[in-house]
């Protein structure tokens, strides 16, 4: 084929993405048995986006597309959108080792002041194949056009094969002096390795370093670990990492990634505590449907004590990190997801002194092979209550208060407060307040 019946032949496959901070390209590469459309594009042209607007050759109408894997080692992505059965996925090459001087099209939306869907076709040679030592990505070099826009856009050779996702050119030398046509793309080869991780929802982005772990505070102890991760096995089995033993009271958090999107498939992740008997045990998780859990096991049987939504604060895209976090107190519990408090649990009868584990494939749902990445893990354990057992508030016009004389920082107060008969217009509660430099305080 010549590069007007490349054109012709791929120009349905191509897409133009655009996210809040710009647009690119995509290529179809998929189209599975729902009729659910897999992109592929790179990295640069989603980061930092959960969502993106899709544009399909010759459609005015946009179609919402869902960011499931990144990869910025080697810059790429998939995107999905849904769902048309007949929509056209172009191939890649056979043969992943592409030759120099064969006649390659690139395919893509460069930017155009106030166009969405044209089409731009620059055609070229290539010009080498080989491996960037650094980040081991197999690239593909070219002389054909390549500008701001075009990243993610498919290289098609003369059969209509992909042999590479666009990327990046470089413009000029290290000294300023400008360059002509060196352009290069992703490579078939490459591509085709990282697939199953980038479908899975797994994401690879580089990140900064961790904080330092901040001092213990006053009135109870701490105990931190960096990172981990735990592996859903072919077994089915439940996943545990043991935290700490012997606890009964506690404050625990924790910093899980998703590891891939409720699209590809399902997920959970949260604690779970002891019984005093072997093999006993309660399990409190949030999933990737969004809703939380609370479960016991006893004589092999498991009982759902609690269920409930967090879809508002859970985040479910593939790479996310939601923050976890489980206070227990004598029988009662607090489950948070993101700082924010989901639900209270009634753990009596269910919880004794034991061990507090963080677990996934608690419901044996997890894709066998991949796993839960974890970090910034803390658990408190609370080592003292205080407060006076018995005692009356009095007022007439000003705030009457029974003062506990603790400093918290952190803790928990419940009271039972008895009315007189006939009281009205009262109101009553707990409250805290903050010292200021000025001596003055808040009160909340």
């Amino acid at each position: 084929m010549n590069a007007e019946d490349v054109t012709s032949f791929a120009q349905a496959s191509v897409v133009n993405i655009r996210t809040s901070n710009g647009s690119g390209s995509g290529w179809i590469y998929k189209v599975d048995s729902s009729g659910r459309a897999w992109i592929l594009t790179n990295e640069h042209v989603v980061r930092g986006s959960v969502s993106v607007d899709v544009h399909l050759f010759g459609q005015q109408l946009k179609r919402d597309g869902t960011v499931i894997g990144v990869n910025d080692v080697h810059d790429l992505a998939v995107v999905s959108i849904c769902c048309n059965r007949n929509w056209q996925a172009l191939e890649f090459i056979a043969d992943t080792e592409v030759n120099a001087g064969a006649e390659v099209v690139a395919l893509g939306f460069p930017y155009r002041e106030g166009v969405l869907t044209s089409l731009s076709v620059s055609r070229g040679i290539v010009s080498s194949f080989g491996q960037n030592p650094v980040t081991r990505t197999w690239v593909v070099q070219t002389d054909a056009a390549l500008n701001p826009g075009n990243s993610g856009g498919p290289l098609i050779n003369r059969s209509g094969e992909v042999v590479g996702t666009i990327s990046f050119r470089i413009a000029s030398t290290s000294d300023g002096r400008p360059i002509d046509n060196i352009g290069f793309a992703v490579a078939a080869k490459t591509l085709l390795d990282e697939l199953q991780d980038l479908e899975a929802g797994r994401s690879t982005v580089t990140t900064a370093p961790p904080t330092a772990t901040p001092a213990p505070d006053i009135g109870y102890k701490r105990f931190f670990l960096d990172e981990g991760q735990m592996v859903f096995e072919d077994d089915g089995f439940i996943e545990e990492f043991r935290l700490i033993d012997d606890i009964r009271n506690f404050s625990a958090s924790v910093e899980f990634e998703v590891p891939y999107s409720p699209e590809v498939g399902r997920w959970d992740f949260g604690f779970t505590f002891r019984y005093e008997s072997a093999g006993e045990f309660s399990a409190v998780r949030v999933q990737s449907n969004g809703t939380y859990v609370h479960s016991t096991v006893r004589n092999g049987e498991w009982n759902t004590v609690k269920r409930g939504s967090v879809t508002h604060e859970l985040k479910t895209f593939a790479g996310a990190n939601n923050r976890l976090g489980l206070i227990l107190i004598e029988n009662r519990a607090w489950l948070s997801v993101n700082n924010v408090v989901i639900t209270d649990l009634d753990v009596s009868g269910s919880h004794r002194s034991g061990t507090l584990n963080l677990a996934t494939n608690i419901t044996g749902s997890g894709i066998p092979g991949r796993h839960i990445n974890f970090n910034d893990v803390e658990v408190r354990e609370i080592l003292e209550l205080h407060g006076s057992e018995a005692g009356e508030l009095t007022t007439s016009e000003y705030i009457g208060r029974a003062d506990a004389n603790v400093d918290v920082s952190f803790g928990y107060a419940e009271a039972t407060i008895e009315l007189y008969a006939n009281t009205a217009n009262w109101s009553m509660g707990i409250g805290f307040r903050r010292q200021l430099e000025n001596d003055d305080y808040l009160i909340f």
